[in-house]
């Protein structure tokens, strides 16, 4: 599935490329009426086909999921397309908004029917969207903020969405905080492909006006290129460690952040490439190439971690820490906050179950360093000792915490 979601690019250009054939043999006043019927065409084209292939899905000649990771990329990015040249619809003529409508309502009556294991659906509300609002705020000036925004909201990802889920209570509400989340972790990937857009033009345009365009380039471009570089780090990011906390439970979130950041990668590229000279097109074509690829390398690397060695070395870092502590103070602290940012400069969580903190208990020259632990998603809950110094008898501090988490975990059994 991964490599038909790299190749996504392919039919992505031959889109381009055909595109680029009718305008050029178009009057260019007939050329954006010519262009929004052949966007028209070609993604009804695209469904209809989808629906030709998975009556031929059998799992073994032909695997329909292939075929939809290889297209949702190619179909977002024509349908964005499709709606960044809705310009020209007012200007057809009564024959032709007809035509539009029809079909546009076929391919909507067509996804409704069509698309049963909801692929399509799913991810274009999760795609379209990011895509349409930084092409729309690509010239603002509001836009150089708007990248400081989506690298925040990314990089802090986890505690904004820990924050939106104790608004439960209110369903709705929660659900479009989480959507609107998602939609700036999509921005993430639209900025650079809008900074990459932009940049080449300008290179273009400095080197037909220009007789020695050697020169240096100017701040604004390193300040807009390092961020761009800086989204990317921060969706990279993201991806390991949803991978890694992936194999805790058995979750999708790694390949769901891969998998749309990747259409929305090849979407982007297509935006990138529809317009310009030769060298803005090889740069969408680059940029629709490399992205997926790259966060793919990252997502891979996240799954290949193990999550207990993880574990292990913070483990390592808190008891070196309480070691230096000790040393100086002739005692262990009572809780690890007192280690910060003297001993160690933040205490990083076990990677075990999302959430859940170390289970720490110390008296005098004695401490014990614990988490709530399993082997795996599916074995049971216990906890398991990391590191020691002294003796401490009893109950750990965080046993009614393990009885709270098996009640509300179904495991085959619990261990004690």
């Amino acid at each position: 599935m991964v490599i038909s979601l790299y190749l996504g690019i392919v039919p992505a250009a031959l889109v381009i490329l055909f595109g680029m054939l009718i305008s050029r043999d178009t009057p260019s006043d007939d050329r954006g009426t010519h262009y929004t019927f052949y966007l028209l065409g070609v993604s009804t084209l695209l469904i209809i086909t989808l629906q030709a292939f998975r009556l031929l899905n059998n799992g073994w000649f032909f695997n329909y999921n292939l075929l939809i990771s290889l297209l949702i990329g190619p179909f977002v990015g024509i349908v964005s397309l499709f709606v960044i040249n809705l310009k020209f619809v007012p200007g057809m003529s009564n024959q032709q908004k007809a035509v539009v409508g029809i079909l546009i309502a076929l391919q909507v009556v067509l996804l409704l029917t069509v698309d049963r294991d909801y692929s399509l659906l799913f991810f274009l509300p999760l795609t379209i969207p990011a895509i349409l609002i930084g092409w729309w705020l690509r010239n603002r000036s509001i836009f150089p903020i708007l990248m400081i925004i989506v690298f925040i909201i990314v990089m802090f990802t986890d505690p904004i969405t820990e924050f939106i889920e104790q608004l439960s209570v209110f369903r709705y509400l929660t659900s479009t905080a989480m959507y609107l989340v998602f939609s700036f972790f999509g921005l993430a990937i639209v900025i650079p492909a809008i900074i990459i857009n932009k940049y080449s033009n300008f290179v273009s345009n400095r080197k037909s006006e220009d007789a020695n365009p050697v020169r240096p380039i100017p701040a604004k471009w390193i300040g807009y290129l390092a961020m761009s570089i800086l989204l990317i780090a921060a969706v990279s990011y993201q991806i390991y460690w949803a991978s890694i906390w992936d194999q805790t439970s058995d979750g999708l979130g790694g390949i769901f952040y891969f998998m749309t950041a990747s259409f929305i990668a090849i979407a982007s590229a297509m935006l990138i490439a529809h317009k310009g000279n030769l060298a803005v097109k090889v740069a969408g074509l680059f940029f629709g190439i490399l992205i997926p690829v790259g966060i793919g390398i990252v997502f891979r690397a996240g799954w290949d971690i193990s999550y207990h060695e993880v574990t292990e070395n913070r483990a390592e870092s808190i008891q070196s820490a309480l070691g230096k502590y000790y040393e100086r103070e002739g005692n262990y602290p009572s809780q690890l906050s007192d280690l910060t940012p003297r001993d160690i400069l933040f205490i990083r969580p076990p990677v075990i179950l999302q959430g859940e903190p170390w289970c720490y208990q110390a008296q005098g020259d004695s401490y014990r360093l614990g988490a709530i632990f399993r082997e795996y998603f599916s074995t049971p809950f216990s906890i398991r000792e990391y590191a020691s110094a002294g003796s401490l008898e009893g109950d750990w501090d965080c046993a009614e915490r393990l009885t709270e988490i098996r009640s509300n975990f179904v495991v085959p059994m619990n261990s004690d």
